[in-house]
This record gives structure tokens, C-alpha cells and sequence, in this order.
């Protein structure tokens, strides 16, 4: 015959910080494809302009916070009999498991 208990606790703590920023990009269009803005006088249809897309420099800034606690217990009772030539056990096993934080 054999009893056994296990406890086991656990805590945590995360601290998350996250920094962006962003760069300008250029994206080549036809002049007779932007409608959107004005053409100069003369201005050849089939020329190739830039147009920008974003801004350089653009900082951002995120954060979080975690905490975590929990606990776990275990309880075990086997029992070994030996009957002749058989060889009987039984295992009867209980456990649970809380999470006081997340």
C-alpha cells in the first residue's frame, strides 16, 4: 500500500514593449494613370512619376503587462496485492488544478 501527494505552485510576470516606426515608399505610376492630381500643361501622358506612399520617421510605441498564478495538487493511493500466482494492483488517482491569475 502507497500514498502520495504532490503541490505545486506557480507564479509569473511578463513585461511586453513594442517600437515601430515606418519609412516612405515610392510607387511608379503613368501620368495619364493618376487621376487623382493635376497635370502640367505639356506634360508627356507616358511619363513615369513617383507617387510617395507613408511617412519617414513615424515612431510608435506599445506595451503590455501579465501576471500569471496557479496551483496544481496530486494524490495517488495504489495497492499491490500478490493472490497465489496472480499479482493484482489498483491505482486510484485524484488531481486538480486552479488558476488564481491570468
Amino acid at each position: 500500500m502507497q500514498f502520495k501527494i504532490k503541490v505545486a505552485y506557480n507564479s509569473g510576470y511578463d513585461h511586453t514593449k513594442e517600437r515601430a516606426t515606418s519609412i516612405e515608399s515610392y510607387q511608379p505610376w503613368y501620368r495619364k494613370d493618376v487621376t487623382w492630381m493635376e497635370h502640367p500643361a505639356g506634360s508627356d501622358p507616358n511619363e513615369v512619376v513617383y507617387i510617395q506612399d507613408g511617412e519617414a520617421g513615424l515612431i510608435s510605441y506599445a506595451g503590455s503587462f501579465g501576471k500569471s498564478r496557479d496551483w496544481y495538487a496530486e494524490a495517488s493511493f495504489v495497492l499491490k496485492l500478490d493472490v497465489g500466482l496472480h499479482h493484482l494492483s489498483a491505482l486510484a488517482l485524484y488531481n486538480q488544478k486552479q488558476n488564481l491569475l491570468s
